[in-house]
């Protein structure tokens, strides 16, 4: 009898484990990994106003200011602003203010020019001595200025992705960064060093190579050198993964849904397809649905089926952002989320629109 009870123990609790998480999570090895559900929804989650100041705009910008055509990454150089221009292949300067410094670098402007610049960190050996480093994915090169915008360095690399759209050079530790990969590569996540050099492959590809849903080889990704915290998610999937020296956990912001569900043709939006709901927007198949995870001291930021949300690292509670103009004017919409030291900016590349506000 003990030992009948003893079986069906164990089969009710594996049964039980079965059911506490959908399948596709289970599929992905993740047995190392404390696994945590959010609930996301409008009705349970935290709200709170972030209130941003406009940075650049193409309409209010005066006829001093270059035309940015699509910007993409915004560098923070001291007290200024560096804004990488990927379809005008330039880099802009601008003031704290707003106001419009110089050009460093443009596509058909000399040996030193640029063709789709799609990246941009920094490395700070001193307040003197700021190291910049940008990806042009047009070049595959990685380029490195001096504080003053001055070239000192270009190396040509096989490791760095074509595909500018969402790329994103993350600092790493010993003067490396971390740079995403083609979605049809085994590993979709590098490290590199200073010259372009391979250190470390990560992550490896999730679904046949074959298969058509690539987006959910994609992966959005930030590094915390002072917590020796690696994120990652892909951005075709609800997870988000957490990586320390001495913890492994996952986030599921929806522990209700199968892969399946999330394994639809890509279809583009219209205006009248999607209402805001999540579930609406997996059955309509637009793939892309997390992006631009940050990491700050406390907590994670990144866009979630298009709204700033955040993770509070100790909580692990989650909080929807309501995102208005000093004005009081609600702002539209971003296509990429950025957050240099205390600064976090939203950038519109479609409507040429860079805010900015701060953050604890």
């Amino acid at each position: 009898m003990r030992l009948l009870f003893l079986i069906l123990s164990v089969f009710i609790l594996s049964c039980k484990n079965e059911h506490s998480v959908p399948g596709y999570v289970s599929e992905l090895e993740l047995d190392s990994f404390d696994y945590i559900g959010l609930t996301v929804s409008d009705e349970v989650i935290n709200s709170d106003t972030l209130v941003f100041e406009s940075l650049y705009d193409i309409e209010t910008a005066n006829g001093s200011d270059p035309i940015s055509n699509f910007p993409v990454d915004i560098g923070k150089v001291g007290e200024q602003y560096w804004i990488l221009d990927v379809r005008g292949g330039a880099i802009h300067v601008y003031e704290a203010n707003g106001e419009y410094v110089k050009t460093i670098a443009q596509k058909g402007k000399g040996p030193n020019e640029l063709l789709k610049p799609a990246s941009i960190n920094t490395i700070v050996e001193n307040q003197e001595q700021i190291r910049i480093f940008v990806l042009d994915t047009g070049l595959s090169s990685l380029i490195e200025y001096d504080k003053h915008g001055k070239e000192i360095d270009r190396t040509v690399s096989e490791f760095i992705n074509t595909n500018y759209w969402s790329l994103d050079l993350v600092n790493g530790d010993n003067n490396t960064f971390f740079i995403q990969q083609s979605p049809y590569k085994d590993s979709l996540l590098i490290q590199i060093d200073t010259e372009a050099k391979l250190v470390n492959k990560f992550i490896p590809r999730i679904t046949p190579l074959n298969d058509s849903y690539i987006s959910h080889n994609r992966i959005t990704h930030d590094y915390n050198d002072t917590q020796r915290m690696l994120t990652y998610g892909f951005k075709g999937l609800p997870l988000i993964f957490i990586v320390t020296e001495s913890e492994k956990y996952v986030f599921n912001l929806l522990p209700d849904k199968e892969l399946t569900e999330f394994n639809k043709p890509f279809m583009r939006k219209t205006k009248t397809s999607f209402t805001g709901n999540a579930n609406d927007l997996i059955g309509q198949g637009i793939n892309i649905i997390l992006h631009d995870l940050s990491i700050t001291k406390e907590k994670i930021y990144f866009s979630y089926m298009g709204k700033l949300h955040s993770i509070d690292l100790a909580t692990k509670k989650v909080t929807k952002y309501i995102l208005v103009e000093s004005t009081g004017d609600p702002i539209s919409g971003f296509t990429r989320l950025k957050i240099r030291d205390n600064e976090i900016f939203l950038i519109n590349s479609v409507k040429k629109k860079i805010h900015k506000s701060f953050i604890n």
